[in-house]
């Protein structure tokens, strides 16, 4: 990917916010996320404290994906990320589910 656009830069940045988040705050399919927080910390890694901080590697690693053949997955990022981005700005609530079905 020799010529990077103003579209692709988008993606990379609403990728990146997305993956930063959930490394950093969410708890993930099986609790993924808060092992690799642990693991982190044994290593005395500060990386997944801040999103701010976690964004400046999965940025890099973003960047490096969108010139690999698995650049799909940069966009399926993105594609959460905006998502969830237009439901808090309309107001959705996509948190769980109702616990009594409703």
């Amino acid at each position: 990917m020799n010529d990077l656009t103003a579209l692709h830069l988008l993606i990379i940045a609403v990728a990146t916010w997305r993956a930063s988040y959930m490394l950093v705050y969410e708890s993930g399919p099986r609790k993924i996320f808060i092992h690799l927080r642990d693991l982190a910390r044994r290593w005395k890694c500060g990386v997944f404290e801040c999103a701010n901080c976690t964004s400046v590697w999965v940025a890099a690693f973003m960047l490096a994906a969108m010139c690999t053949p698995f650049f799909w997955l940069v966009w399926i990022f993105a594609g959460s990320g905006m998502a969830i981005m237009l439901g808090t700005y309309t107001g959705a609530d996509y948190g769980p589910p109702p616990k009594d079905g409703t």
